[in-house]
């Protein structure tokens, strides 16, 4: 693997890490979180996706391609699919609760 190759395994890594201490903080937020702010949510996702993709490049001198792209995606979303998916769970068993 070369030197390239393993800094963008460690830049994905620290991505997902990042990610899922987002995921963490949304849901302690969760009980003031309002559906109106899911853009927000996006919009910083978005800007997490892009400021990676520029430290790569910019200052890594690590050029991107479009499967480089795609992992840097899953990276940053997977821990909020999940965190959203368990929300979803939660919503389901409190109203089977009720």
């Amino acid at each position: 693997m070369s030197q390239g190759q393993q800094t963008f395994v460690i830049v994905l890594i620290v991505s997902f890490l990042l990610s899922i201490a987002y995921a963490w903080f949304l849901e302690q937020i969760h009980d003031t979180y309002s559906p109106n702010w899911i853009w927000l949510t996006v919009v910083i996702g978005n800007g997490a996706i892009i400021d990676t993709v520029l430290i790569l490049e910019r200052q890594l001198g690590i050029v991107v391609d479009g499967r480089m792209l795609f992992l840097i995606n899953l990276a940053w979303g997977l821990p909020i699919v999940a965190w959203q998916l368990w929300q979803w769970r939660e919503r389901i068993r409190q109203n089977d609760a009720d």
